[in-house]
């Protein structure tokens, strides 16, 4: 997500907030606590946390926003959520043509919807 910093001079310019890699520890259920866990923490106890629930609350009745949101955040964040569950299948832990976006849907929403 894009954060605004001010520069010395009084400027506002736009930085990237870096998200690391999920971690790849060899095993799904460990990965996926330690995403979700992340993933919690981002949206309960962050200054970055609150602003995104001010803009998903604000998304609600700006649809440039809410487009905005979804290709800026929602999007790369539900990429991140695959790679755990795309190394799973490379380590045979899933099936072969296991639903990786309906997972991803069922493990993110709660915590979405929690903190929403």
């Amino acid at each position: 997500m894009a954060v605004q910093d001010r520069d010395p001079d009084g400027g506002v310019h736009r930085r990237r907030r870096q998200v690391p890699h999920p971690a790849d520890t060899g095993d799904l259920g460990s990965d996926l606590r330690s995403q979700l866990a992340r993933l919690a923490e981002f949206l309960s106890d962050t200054d970055a946390g609150a602003v995104f629930r001010a803009l998903a609350g604000q998304a609600q009745h700006d649809p440039e926003l809410a487009q905005r949101l979804r290709a800026e955040h929602l999007g790369p964040q539900h990429d991140r959520g695959r790679t755990p569950l795309l190394r799973a299948v490379e380590r045979g832990q899933l099936p072969p043509g296991t639903d990786l976006d309906g997972a991803v849907e069922q493990l993110v929403s709660p915590l979405y919807y929690r903190y929403w």
